[in-house]
């Protein structure tokens, strides 16, 4: 019998969560840096974040969710990070616009 934790859908919300959303921030973070102003990248940005936590909280909730040493996650675990990824976002975010003025 196939475990809820073994379904494709709980393996690609944590390949999302753990790689290639947080992938997604630095290469857009990149791409405001060059863009120089305030545009669509920023509203895409921050799409991704909200869909960060969004797939962190069905991967725990409905898939058994893992932290990223392979133990049982928790609640407790996404709140922490649900509260840990908007200020880092938001530092990388300001940092990205402030590269973008001085370069």
């Amino acid at each position: 019998m196939e475990q809820v934790s073994d379904r494709p859908q709980g393996c690609l919300l944590r390949l999302f969560w753990m790689g290639f959303g947080n992938l997604s921030l630095l290469m857009l973070g990149l791409l405001i840096i060059e863009e120089n102003r305030f545009s669509t990248l920023d509203f895409i940005y921050w799409a991704i974040v909200v869909a960060l936590g969004v797939a962190r909280l069905v991967d725990i909730s409905r898939f058994q969710g893992r932290t990223i040493e392979g133990e049982p996650a928790t609640m407790r675990h996404f709140r922490r990070y649900a509260w840990r990824l908007p200020l880092i976002a938001a530092g990388f975010w300001i940092t990205a616009h402030l590269l973008s003025r001085m370069l």
